[in-house]
């Protein structure tokens, strides 16, 4: 896929969050009755947990162009539980099975059998649960019961999510004690807002969650817009200007929402709307970034830093090493490869920007937030970029190059997109 250099403009109407959605299709799987979703669309991550649910004898579900229906499942294992290549299903739906008392084997695809599941290892070895992992096979057995359990919060927050659900199953009240420092703390607060919206009982302090299980469905619900794909956006509009983001909830409790105050101390010029933002041609500067509770938008604010002269340091991103790519190196060969300067440490990006980029050839290293870190880069590019399977996007925003080529994109040699 090769991508001209461009300046956008137009409007975009933000995508349904993938975190909520995947919380709600959970709960809502979790209810008994049929409840349907608005505001849907179908990445390869959330038909990974429709599929998943469905394979686990929970739900089953029935697609409409925009809006999606949950009703119980017949109760019966298909077989293995293939969560593609979503972190969140995985973990989410681990948590589930070991409310079920039944053996549950799980697999994936990508690096996603390589990622870390010690938290869930070790809460088994506790609890004598079975867990056992041989390659991409993952083997469950337990029967969860309410009482008071404890996890670290510095591995990821999928962990933490994923019980807190699985315990809003179960009849009588529980507690999480949350260990060390709570890696991506707002991806907990949307779990526990998406509780609340079904009734369950939550009180949340700062190192320790409780809930009492009880659902209470409504029988329509709504997935707000997506600001960790208006991201990529906010980023291609941050000096040039002349993109509105439409169908946003501008006080989510979604961590990506920093976006815009990232972007406003870089010198943005953004107007508020009431369902979105406004971005208006700019003169920015570069700044030094904390990615510890921020880590999905970390790439494309990078990929803007490298065309910010001057000399600027990302920290807190050793998790993003373990995604889709290694995305903490595979950011810097995308700017280096475009003419711009980064290096990494452990934990750390530093980047020398630059007026511009090239052009040049780059991987996507099969991961969507690089291939859209790409198409950012192409914003602020004096030459073509070429990028490898642009199509990866479809794991998070399958109408994403179509929104791209809506507001003044052009791509040639096009992929099957």
């Amino acid at each position: 896929m090769k991508i001209n250099p461009e300046r956008l403009e137009g409007t975009v109407y933000l995508q349904p969050s993938k975190s909520y959605l995947h919380r709600i299709i959970i709960m809502s799987a979790l209810s008994k009755k049929t409840v349907r979703i608005d505001n849907v669309n179908y990445s390869e991550d959330i038909k990974a947990t429709l599929g998943a649910l469905n394979t686990m004898g929970i739900a089953k579900y029935e697609r409409n162009k925009s809006s999606l229906l949950i009703s119980p499942g017949d109760g019966k294992i298909k077989g293995e539980i293939d969560c593609g290549e979503s972190g969140s299903t995985l973990r989410f739906l681990i948590a589930l099975g070991l409310t079920m008392d039944r053996e549950l084997v799980f697999t994936g695809h990508g690096r996603l059998m390589e990622r870390p599941q010690n938290v869930y290892s070790e809460l088994c070895a506790s609890l004598g649960f079975l867990f056992k992992q041989q390659g991409d096979k993952l083997k469950i057995r337990g029967k969860l019961e309410a009482g008071e359990y404890s996890l670290p919060g510095n591995v990821s927050s999928q962990f933490i999510s994923g019980l807190l659900m699985a315990l809003s199953k179960i009849d009588g009240k529980s507690s999480l004690n949350i260990t060390g420092k709570l890696e991506s703390s707002g991806y907990v607060d949307i779990t526990c807002d998406v509780l609340k919206t079904f009734g369950i009982y939550v009180d949340r302090a700062e190192n320790k969650v409780s809930v009492k299980g009880g659902i209470s469905a409504p029988d329509t619900i709504r997935a707000q817009g997506d600001w960790s794909h208006a991201a990529n956006f906010a980023c291609m509009a941050a000096k040039n200007g002349g993109i509105t983001l439409k169908g946003l909830d501008v006080r989510s409790l979604q961590k990506d929402r920093q976006v815009i105050d990232v972007l406003r101390t870089m010198g943005a010029d953004v107007v508020t709307l009431q369902d979105g933002a406004e971005f208006l041609q700019s003169e920015i500067k570069g700044m030094d970034i904390d990615g510890r509770d921020i880590p999905d938008i970390i790439p494309v604010l990078c990929v803007l830093l490298g065309v910010c002269p001057g000399r600027w340091r990302v920290k807190n991103v050793s998790r993003l090493r373990i995604k889709e790519s290694d995305r903490v190196e595979a950011v810097c060969r995308l700017i280096n490869n475009l003419g711009g300067k980064a290096e990494s440490t452990e934990d750390s990006i530093i980047i020398d920007g630059v007026k511009h980029y090239t052009g040049g050839k780059v991987s996507s290293f099969n991961d969507h937030r690089i291939a859209m870190a790409g198409a950012v880069a192409s914003c602020y590019s004096k030459g073509i970029i070429e990028i490898d399977n642009g199509g990866c996007v479809a794991k998070s925003a399958p109408d994403f190059w179509k929104e791209f080529v809506s507001l003044g994109g052009k791509i040639t040699e096009e992929e099957d997109v």
